[in-house]
């Protein structure tokens, strides 16, 4: 399987995390339809490599297992991220600007953007 990032998977993983009761994914690897566990544990891997949480990668002599990786914690930068993804007009203008543009752009280009646009619909008219 080829692992690339996939900014969707990101948004799902981060929501999962806020909508689940902590001991339910405490140290254990997180499931989602639609994605194999290999793909989740390599996300989570970069995320906690993003500062937006924390992670235990599971390391083997061959490299990381990544289908053993688990969610340890959430960062502040985390729980900011998400903040501006649960606005659903924030996520629909996000995910529409990504359309317009062309699709996949850098995490900190996607996180600036995000903060734009919570800042102009919550501040806009201030």
């Amino acid at each position: 399987m080829k692992l690339k990032r996939d900014m969707e998977l990101v948004f799902e993983i981060l929501k999962k995390i806020v909508d689940s009761d902590h001991e339910d994914i405490y140290c254990r690897p997180i499931r989602l339809d639609g994605y194999q566990p290999e793909e989740i544990g390599y996300h989570l891997y970069l995320m906690d490599q993003a500062g937006l949480l924390e992670a235990n990668v599971q390391e083997t002599t061959v490299g990381p297992l990544y289908e053993a990786t688990f969610f340890v914690e959430m960062k502040w930068d985390g729980y900011e991220f998400l903040e501006a993804l649960q606005n659903d007009s924030v996520f629909e203008k996000f995910k529409a600007v990504l359309k317009e543009k062309g699709g996949n752009i850098p995490f900190k280009i996607a996180e600036e953007l995000l903060l734009k646009l919570s800042s102009t619909y919550f501040l806009n008219g201030v």
